[in-house]
């Protein structure tokens, strides 16, 4: 993390000025330790700001919901899982139960929701426009 990001202070000090709405990683198995401490040092150095992992790890194990730093996992392609998630996420109550693909925690319970059907991607060209860094 020292080399990518230019420090761990300046990453904290990045993220906080650009005050985004949700952070995501994409987590492959050999990647899972890493984006875990990372979370953790996020949350630790009071970044308050939920955590979505996708990827192949999260897809196979949802299981990893169970860290305190992971908010949200998206199984499969994210995509979709995504768009619905950040359309609520400025609510005060987001009904979470709709979206697809989607995992989390509510009331200390992990919420698995249903599996989206595979879909063409390039559906999502025609859609509102979305930022993803």
């Amino acid at each position: 993390m020292q080399s990518f990001f230019g420090g761990k202070k300046k990453f904290i000090k990045e993220i906080k000025v650009y005050q985004p709405d949700l952070i995501g990683f994409s987590c492959m198995n050999a990647q899972v330790k890493e984006v875990i401490n990372i979370a953790g040092y996020l949350k630790r150095n009071g970044v308050d700001v939920p955590i979505i992992l996708g990827g192949i790890y999260p897809t196979l194990y949802p299981e990893i919901l169970r860290c305190k730093t992971i908010d949200y996992i998206s199984r499969g392609e994210s995509e979709y899982t995504l768009f619905k998630l950040m359309s609520v996420l400025g609510e005060k109550r987001p009904n979470l139960r709709g979206i697809l693909g989607l995992g989390y925690k509510e009331d200390g319970q992990i919420i698995e929701n249903p599996h989206k059907a595979f879909y063409r991607l390039f559906f999502l060209l025609y859609r509102q426009p979305c930022c993803v860094l």
